[in-house]
């Protein structure tokens, strides 16, 4: 099957401009994320509208998950399971329709995401009083288009195994990591899924904060362990 994806910038010509430029980027530059949605931003110069799209992939609109109109010349496109998308970009004038774009994307999957405990990095010290697991890109760039959502959770602490629903940590959790001594660490899995409906397993570990950190929480230590105060 034939699939389309755009460059950042593509000059074409037409039937009735030779020199007619549409530049098209999108957050990723030259690849898409398969089966979530991907913001691409087009843009014309010595060309006149109107104009039109079309797309191999599963769907292009000009809206957001919410049903609002996206900015003139946004649109979100759907990639499906096929290695690359081609989009093409058609204009319109004189009851004549011609191919002025034809841009080649790669579809690649959405990559995992990073784990964090409430303001902290992954495999960071954590603070009792967090109570929040969030889940958030370690990839550049960010796309806005989609979120991770968070199933269930295990939080492991010496011996002793917890287990909970969505992004809050009980308290029983949080009093445990209370009574932990300083670096103490604390092992954390949770299952999750995206716009992909893939479902991920991440796995990662955190470190008891200092209990200085709990008086003076500005304080943050140096690359050799040292806390200075901000």
């Amino acid at each position: 099957m034939k699939i389309t994806l755009i460059l950042f910038f593509l000059f074409s010509w037409n039937l009735f401009s030779q020199d007619s430029i549409v530049v098209v980027s999108n957050s990723s530059h030259n690849f898409l994320y398969a089966r979530v949605p991907n913001l691409i931003k087009i843009g014309f110069s010595k060309m006149d509208e109107p104009y039109y799209l079309n797309c191999n992939c599963e769907k292009i609109t000009n809206m957001d998950s919410l049903g609002n109109l996206l900015p003139p010349h946004n649109f979100i496109v759907l990639p499906s399971n096929n290695l690359r998308t081609f989009i093409e970009i058609y204009n319109t004038s004189n009851q004549d329709t011609v191919l002025i774009s034809e841009i080649e994307f790669y579809n690649i999957p959405l990559p995992d995401p990073g784990l964090y405990f409430g303001a902290t990095d992954p495999e960071g010290f954590v603070y009792w009083k967090e109570t929040r697991l969030f889940l958030k890109s370690n990839f550049y760039p960010i796309n806005e288009n989609y979120e991770y959502r968070i199933l269930d959770w295990k939080v492991k602490i010496g011996n002793k195994e917890y287990s909970g629903n969505g992004n809050e940590l009980t308290s029983e959790v949080q009093i445990q990591i209370k009574k932990l001594k300083e670096n103490h660490k604390i092992e954390i899995e949770v299952r999750c899924t995206a716009d992909d409906k893939k479902e991920r397993i991440i796995r990662t570990f955190f470190r008891r904060a200092p209990d200085s950190w709990y008086s003076h929480p500005e304080e943050i230590p140096d690359e050799d362990g040292n806390y200075l105060r901000n």
